[in-house]
C-alpha cells in the first residue's frame, strides 16, 4: 500500500518534470525490486488518463526487464559461475525479446 502511494507520487512528479522519460526512469528503479507495484500504478494512472497507453505499457515492460537483470546479478553473487553464465544467456535472450516487443505496442 505505502509503496504504491510513494510510486504514484514519484511518477506524477516525474511526468510533470520530464514527461514519459520520468515514468520510464521510475519504472527502472522501482521495477528492479517490484514489478507488481509498477503494473498496478501504471494501470491506475492509465485509467485516470494521467499517462498514455504507450507510456504505461513501456513502463511495465521496462520494469520487467529491470527486475530480470537484477535477478541475473543476484544469481551471479550466489550461484556457480558456469551455471550463472548459462542462465544469463537465456535470461538476456528473454529480456531482448521482451524489449523488442515493446516497440510493437
Amino acid at each position: 500500500g505505502a509503496l504504491f502511494v510513494v510510486l504514484l507520487f514519484i511518477v506524477k512528479a516525474g511526468i510533470n518534470q520530464i514527461g514519459d522519460s520520468g515514468v520510464y526512469l521510475v519504472s527502472i528503479i522501482f521495477g528492479s525490486f517490484d514489478v507488481d507495484v509498477v503494473t498496478v500504478s501504471m494501470s491506475s494512472l492509465l485509467k485516470n488518463g494521467e499517462v498514455t497507453k504507450h507510456a504505461a505499457v513501456m513502463a511495465i515492460g521496462i520494469a520487467g526487464i529491470a527486475n530480470t537483470l537484477l535477478k541475473i546479478g543476484i544469481f551471479y553473487l550466489f550461484a556457480d559461475r558456469k551455471l550463472a553464465k548459462n542462465v544469463t544467456l537465456v535470461v538476456i535472450l528473454v529480456a531482448l525479446v521482451g524489449f523488442v516487443s515493446l516497440f510493437f505496442v
